[in-house]
Formats: structure tokens, C-alpha cells, sequence
């Protein structure tokens, strides 16, 4: 499964022959300037170091995206574990770096401010998977304030377009310290998706298909609908008609539904929420996943997902108007 560590092609990556020399070193320092890393997860918890969040300003570096666990996995899983994946090093200190958000996007300040950090703690390379048109002085100030103690490893960009012509930033820097790397597949060709350059691009390496790691979660409510309504959810709003129905249902054989009698009336305003809160403390990077099925007036009618934190106001998370595709489950 993990092809990338051992390509057959000419150009080979022949990682379980390099394992048979060494498996890497815990004196080496990687930094991970990503979306953060799951740092507890059991196939990375042995190779982390406390690191930063330059997203949220704190010292909680979780990840809430999946992409920075997923890189810190290939750098740095632990091997030989009996455990998910292997990394390239079994053996190494990852530092957690955040600067993107749970949306995968960040600013060119959060960046510099986790390339400064990470070459203040000693990181002898980062790794910076991430990218954008945005040129910035800090950032390529930060980066080449470390020519002397740090490499850093830098993501062509996915938008397969030649970076020579349309440069992307940090790759498109000239510093000395710098190496830029697209992406291939299993025939050793560039990815579709790769973006490419004779000049800002050094060098290629797997990037199609791989496995790593991945956030974990642990489920703190679930429901199905399967029993009444009444003691779990209370409704509210006008007419306030909600009531269990089976007429859909995206596991077992009911939902809850506003319009139990068929189509809802006009001037309706309900709502429904759970009569005890979840009790989310000390949880971060928490997430709904959910079903709905609706066929609604557009621009004039929604349905919209709200929560509330502690002593806040209700804050909408999500919303939707017209119909489910196919009147079905998304």
C-alpha cells in the first residue's frame, strides 16, 4: 500500500533498503508548517515534540484539517510498530507548527511567524506542503534567515500550471535553502495535478495515492430517530409541528421531520435542539455530520444548523435552500 516508499519505476525511492542501514534519528528536528498535527495519534505520538499554533495563538498545535497529520506521517510514523503506516523516518522529533485553519487556509503572517519558530527551536527542515500566489518579504525573510541551519521543503502547488510563468509562493523563492518538489504518480509521470517549472521546481517525488496518517474521533452523540422525540429534543417556534416520520431515513427507518403532515405551512419558523448540551470540554476540532433531505422555496425559505456554545449566542454553521439532489440524503 505504501508504493511511495518503494517505487519500481527507474527513479527508484527504495526506503526498505535504506531501513536495513538505519531508520532515521530522534536528533533530527522536522518541522511540520501545516494545518497542525494529531499529535497524540498512536502512530506519531513517540516521534512529537510540543510545537505552536500560529492560527489560533496558543500552544495547542492540533489538527482540525487532516492534512499536517497526514504529511507528519509520511516524514515520521512510527515503523515496525504493527501500527497503521511507516514513515521515511521511524525514528525523529516531529515539531507541530500550525498555521492553517480547519479549512485548509491560512495567511502569509501565520506562515513567516511558523518558519521563524521553527528554525528558532532548532528544526534542522521544514516541510511547508502548502502555497499561494501571494508574494510576501517576510516570509521569504524568514526563510532566509536560516540558510545556515535549515532546509526548507516546499510544495510545488496542485493547480498544474508552470510556476516559471504563474509563480507560487514559497516554492517560487530563489533561496539557497529551499527546495521545491511536484508531485508524481505511480509511473514516475508527473500528477495530473502537479504544478511544474525548469526553474522554481527541483526536484519530484510521490505524491498520488498515499497513505499516511489521519485524524481520529471519537463520537460524542449520535442519533438515528428510532425512538420518540420526547426527553431527547425539544421543538419550538411556530407551529412547531416536528415529529418522527419514516417516509426517510438515512440509517434505520426514521428521521425527524417539521412537516409530519406533509407540506409545511406558511409563515413556519421551527426549530429543534437537544434538551441536554453536548458536553464538548476540552474537545477540539469538533464536527457534524449529518443527513437532511428537503425540498424548500428558494432565497425566501432555509434550513439552517445552528450551535450554541456556553453563554453565547447561536451562531449559524450551516445552511441550505432548495431541494436534495433527487430529493435524497446529502
Amino acid at each position: 500500500a505504501l508504493w511511495g516508499l518503494h517505487q519500481a519505476a527507474d527513479h527508484d525511492i527504495d526506503a526498505p533498503e535504506a531501513w536495513e542501514e538505519q531508520t532515521g534519528s530522534a536528533a533530527v528536528k522536522v518541522a511540520v508548517v501545516d494545518t497542525g498535527v494529531a499529535y497524540d495519534h498512536p502512530d506519531l505520538a513517540g516521534n512529537m515534540l510540543p510545537g505552536y499554533d500560529f492560527f489560533e495563538g496558543d500552544a495547542d498545535p492540533r489538527d482540525e484539517h487532516g492534512h499536517g497529520t497526514h504529511v507528519a506521517g509520511t516524514i515520521g510514523a512510527l515503523g515496525n510498530n504493527a501500527t497503521g503506516v511507516a514513515g521515511v523516518n521511524w525514528d525523529v522529533s516531529l515539531l507541530p507548527v500550525r498555521v492553517l485553519g480547519a479549512d485548509g487556509s491560512g495567511t502569509v503572517e501565520t506562515v513567516a511567524n511558523g518558519f521563524v519558530y521553527a528554525a528558532q527551536q532548532g528544526a534542522k527542515v521544514v516541510n511547508a506542503s502548502l502555497g499561494g500566489d501571494g508574494e510576501s518579504q517576510a516570509m521569504k525573510a524568514a526563510i532566509d534567515a536560516a540558510a545556515a541551519t535549515t532546509l526548507f521543503v516546499v510544495a510545488a502547488g496542485n493547480a498544474g500550471g508552470d510556476n516559471d510563468d504563474s509563480p507560487m509562493y514559497p516554492c517560487s523563492y530563489p533561496s539557497p535553502n529551499l527546495v521545491c518538489v511536484a508531485a508524481t504518480d505511480e509511473t514516475d509521470a508527473l500528477a495530473e495535478f502537479s504544478n511544474y517549472g525548469d526553474t522554481s521546481v527541483d526536484l519530484a517525488a510521490p505524491g498520488v495515492d498515499i497513505e499516511s496518517t489521519w485524524l481520529g474521533y471519537t463520537t460524542v452523540f449520535t442519533e438515528t430517530f428510532e425512538t420518540d422525540l420526547a426527553g431527547r429534543w425539544a421543538g419550538g417556534g411556530m407551529p412547531n409541528t416536528w415529529a418522527r416520520t419514516s417516509a426517510k431515513a438515512a440509517t434505520g427507518s426514521f428521521s425527524a421531520t417539521d412537516s409530519p403532515a406533509g407540506n409545511y405551512q406558511n409563515l413556519t419558523n421551527n426549530w429543534l435542539r437537544l434538551t441536554v448540551p453536548l458536553d464538548l470540554r476540552g474537545r477540539k476540532g469538533c464536527y457534524a455530520d449529518y443527513a437532511i433531505s428537503l425540498a424548500i422555496d428558494d432565497d425566501n425559505d432555509f434550513v439552517i444548523l445552528e450551535v450554541r456554545p456556553e453563554g453565547a449566542v447561536w451562531m449559524e454553521v450551516d445552511w441550505f435552500s432548495l431541494d436534495t439532489p433527487g430529493g435524497g440524503f446529502e
